[in-house]
């Protein structure tokens, strides 16, 4: 056992877990009155689907790309085949628990919030017919816990989930590797599935952008934009610091200096095709719930 043991918002515990699900139906109850019968993830038509839908002899205007052959050799009449637009019913989260993560100053760590933000959207998807695959960045490896088609092999993924995080407390490493690093690893994981990400996007690599803009032209891809507001505002000031690395300094806020990382991220995001969400580290589960939604339903 660990020293933050029990300690709200930097330790994560697997009934706390489990009780966010009611987060989700609370909320499709509310918006829509009633529950939906199969998963409805926001994704874009990406060519003609792969699901075969019917024949029909050829008629002028046709791709000759749908041309079927079997069916024109039998018939001896060109005939094409129509195909269902896919649908994105599995869904790949992958959360950052890189040593960045764990840091907060109001009411949880940014990788608690992360966690929380994934676990919540993944009962929605659950709940939804829909089925689940966690990864997790950490300072060494990105680690694939495994896929969940039902709520029930959902719980024994968050048993798995709160002992790796526990056991990385326990272990903690001052290196800092690329995102990017991540990326590449669950970019072969999952096939088409949709990939929502939960990160502080801190020292993303130099490859970032061209392995996003390679994703994305197969995947939806989301983004979580976990953040403390003292990383978003800072209050004007001459603050030390010592980094884990060894390195020690000050630095001095103006008020006038003040940036808005999200603004500029969600800026850069949507240029690669990626879409973002923000998730406060001060949001109450019940307000991440809410924001998260907006996965469902397609909005930004």
């Amino acid at each position: 056992m660990t020293y933050h043991t029990n300690i709200p918002g930097v330790d994560i515990d697997v009934e706390a877990l489990m009780g966010l699900r009611l987060l989700g139906i609370r909320n499709r109850v509310k918006r829509t009155g009633i529950a939906p019968l199969s998963a409805s993830l926001f994704h874009r038509k990406r060519g003609r689907g792969s699901e075969p839908y019917d024949v029909r002899p050829w008629s002028e205007g046709d791709d000759i790309r749908q041309i079927d052959r079997n069916v024109t050799a039998r018939t001896g009449m060109p005939h094409v085949r129509n195909f269902h637009e896919e649908r994105a019913h599995n869904t790949l989260y992958l959360i950052d628990l890189r040593p960045s993560m764990h840091f907060g100053t109001q009411r949880a760590f940014r990788a608690v919030a992360a966690i929380e933000a994934v676990v919540i959207s993944a009962w929605r998807m659950l709940d939804l017919n829909g089925s689940v695959g966690i990864t997790v960045a950490t300072s060494t490896e990105t680690i694939f816990i495994g896929w969940v088609e039902n709520r029930r092999t959902f719980n024994a993924m968050l048993h798995k989930l709160v002992i790796l995080y526990r056991d990385l407390q326990n272990t903690f490493d001052s290196f800092e590797p690329q995102l990017c690093n991540a990326l590449e690893t669950i970019e072969k994981i999952g096939g088409s599935a949709s990939l929502i990400i939960a990160t502080g996007l801190d020292k993303p690599g130099a490859n970032f952008d061209p392995i996003v803009k390679r994703i994305v032209k197969h995947r939806d891809v989301t983004f979580l934009l976990i953040s403390d507001p003292f990383e978003r505002a800072p209050p004007p000031g001459n603050y030390p610091y010592h980094t884990l690395d060894g390195l020690a300094g000050n630095i001095f806020v103006k008020s006038k200096e003040l940036k808005q990382k999200k603004d500029i991220w969600l800026t850069h995001l949507l240029r690669l095709g990626a879409r973002t969400l923000h998730i406060n580290t001060e949001f109450t589960a019940p307000e991440m719930a809410s924001i998260l939604e907006r996965i469902f339903d397609g909005s930004r």
